[in-house]
């Protein structure tokens, strides 16, 4: 909606004509089938100036962690693939890939997955003429954003909330806003092809973030927090805060990265019994 609002044509790609539907009723023409396709692919990204990949299918919801990864790669390489001559690419990443960089684990399986499919980008655009763009996002709030909306509802019904960090640490959110700016950034090619963090400038902390959302809220920030209590860390936030903090950089999350080289009937076993 934003990018449309700032002078694109926007045409949402969709895998069945019941997501459409969503995208239709705001007024956009889609366009219908599976990118993995080779004979979709052409007409679903015909006569475009960038393409950008922001399908991804996780492993613990969907397929299992060998077939998981040939999507993520059929989609990546279709999109590159069978974009228009000189059309720019942007793959839509995630901050976790900067693993040790930001305090997280490398062996994150989220973070490891997305870093592969960042090469990938990079290795199917070498000797295209497509310019790409990999953005690592930080967590997108903003209208329309459904995590935003569940996060502002549970904690409103809270009389108090309790924060297991400091209220001036940075969140690493980006903003819907900023992510449209920077799609157009990238359409326009205004920076070198590469690999990009992509927050709200200047960073918001934790503070910022509580005060925009939820000012009514009796808000304490309580560092040494790191169990559940009773109107404490609700299980949205806890997600949340899994994606930024390296004290819930869990072992589980970490352990996933070694389901890809399990036998398929071994990682369903694991997943169905242990997740």
């Amino acid at each position: 909606i934003l990018l449309r609002e700032a002078g694109y044509i926007v045409y949402p790609v969709i895998r069945n004509k019941i997501s459409a539907a969503i995208f239709e009723s705001h007024g956009f023409n889609c366009r219908v089938g599976e990118i993995t396709d080779q004979e979709a692919a052409p007409r679903l990204l015909a006569n475009v100036d960038a393409v950008i990949v922001a399908a991804f299918a996780p492993w613990f919801r969907g397929p299992k962690p060998r077939p998981a990864r040939h999507i993520n790669e059929a989609i990546v390489r279709n999109s590159i693939t069978y974009a228009p001559a000189h059309a720019t690419v942007v793959y839509f990443s995630s901050i976790v890939a900067f693993g040790s960089d930001i305090g997280l684990s490398d062996l994150h399986w989220y973070g490891r997955t997305k870093r592969h499919l960042e090469s990938f980008v990079k290795n199917e655009c070498r000797g295209t003429d497509h310019e790409w763009y990999n953005l690592r996002l930080g967590l997108i709030y903003g209208p329309n954003q459904e995590f935003t909306n569940q996060f502002v509802d549970e904690l409103q019904e809270r009389q108090r909330v309790y924060f297991p960090v400091r209220p001036d640490r940075q969140t690493n959110v980006a903003h819907t806003v900023t992510l449209a700016e920077t799609i157009s950034q990238c359409v326009q090619q205004e920076f070198d092809p590469g690999t990009y963090g992509v927050v709200n400038q200047p960073q918001w902390t934790w503070s910022d973030l509580v005060e925009c959302y939820l000012p009514e809220t009796n808000v304490q920030y309580r560092p040494e927090l790191t169990t559940d209590g009773t109107n404490a860390v609700v299980p949205q936030f806890k997600s949340l805060l899994g994606n930024i903090l390296p004290a819930v950089d869990t072992y589980r999350e970490i352990l996933l990265s070694l389901l890809l080289y399990l036998p398929d009937w071994a990682s369903t076993y694991v997943l169905h019994a242990h997740t």
